[in-house]
Formats: structure tokens, sequence, C-alpha cells
């Protein structure tokens, strides 16, 4: 299965996001779609380790459920998924995002894919499959290297109030969980942003 054929099997939802990217002001809006506010929805977040780009979405909830609870059944395709999802994080965080495919530019691409990846998850299981919303966060702790790999460390959010977080509760979620990785998992960042020589 090629990664477009992955893509149009979640394609039956209505792919309706509001998406931003944050920058030093906070939230900028990337898609505009005001009436999701108001949804019960699932709000999904990346941060790239290395370059410290960071993209939300806020995902209706029906619409995340589906896509989320079609994965973790099939392992080669959630590897798929893996590998798909590592290097469209990896382009678009670098600056230089995909071309469409099938129509799907890339914001919707990388929506897919983390809802997809959700469910391959334990963290997932643990927040009940996200079934009442709330925050689906991914660190990208990828080397800059390119033989060292990436490793995606998701972790979730469930007291929701229905609003994304502010750009300052994100960045101090973020940062409380690479400390407690570096304690826990010092191997993690023994390669973690370093230029290949």
């Amino acid at each position: 299965m090629e990664i477009g054929e992955l893509l149009r099997g979640y394609q039956k939802t209505k792919r309706h996001l509001h998406t931003a990217e944050m920058n030093a002001a906070g939230w900028k809006v990337g898609q505009t779609n005001i009436e999701l506010l108001n949804e019960p929805a699932v709000f999904i977040y990346m941060y790239d380790l290395p370059t410290k780009f960071i993209w939300m979405a806020n995902i209706p909830l029906d619409e995340f459920v589906q896509i989320s609870s079609q994965s973790g059944v099939d392992s080669s395709e959630n590897e798929m998924v893996i590998n798909a999802l590592y290097a469209l994080l990896s382009e678009v965080a670098n600056g230089v995002p995909p071309a469409p495919i099938d129509g799907l530019d890339w914001e919707n691409m990388l929506a897919l894919l983390l809802s997809a990846y959700a469910g391959t998850t334990k963290i997932w299981r643990m927040a009940d499959q996200m079934r009442k919303g709330g925050h689906f966060v991914v660190i990208n702790y990828r080397s800059t290297a390119q033989d060292k790999g990436s490793l995606l460390r998701p972790f979730a959010l469930t007291d929701t109030d229905n609003k994304p977080l502010s750009a300052t509760d994100f960045e101090q979620y973020v940062a409380r969980v690479i400390e407690m990785d570096k304690e826990r998992h010092p191997e993690w960042f023994n390669w973690v942003g370093r230029a290949s020589s």
C-alpha cells in the first residue's frame, strides 16, 4: 500500500480543519473554519524539537474517533502511518512541505496522519480513545543527522473546555514532558539536534 492509498482510506471524513502555527506572538491561524470552534473537538499538536516548529489543528470529535479507531489493527499499516508521519513532519518542520497528494494539502495530510497515529499509541488507549475530546500532542524527537532517525513522543491532556491550549500553556506542557523524558530516557537525547558530520 502506498501513502496516497493510505490517505484515501482516511479521506472519508469531512476534513474540516481549523489550523494554526505558533510564532513569537502566539498562534497564527492557517486554515480557518470558525464553526469548528463550537463543535466538540480533539485538538492535535505537533512539536518538532530541532526546529521548534509547532502546529495545531482541531478536528471534529467524531472524525478524530473514526480515524484513530481505524488504526492499531494492522501492524504493517501502522508502520506505514508512522513512517509517513516521520517524513511529513520533517519536511514541514524544515520549511519544505510536500506538494498535495490526491488534492490533500500538507495540513490535511498532517491532521489525518496524526489522527491515525494516535490510534496506534498506548496514550490514546489510556485516554479512553479521546472520546470526550481533549488535546493529543506529538513531540518529534528527531536528529538533524540523516542517519539517526526520529522518535515520536505522544502525550494527551483530557481535561478540556473545547478550546485550544494557549501558546504559553502549550509551551509549558511540552517543556515539562521534555524535562521528564530527559530524566527518564536520557538515551533519547544522545543524538537529538546534532547535525550530521
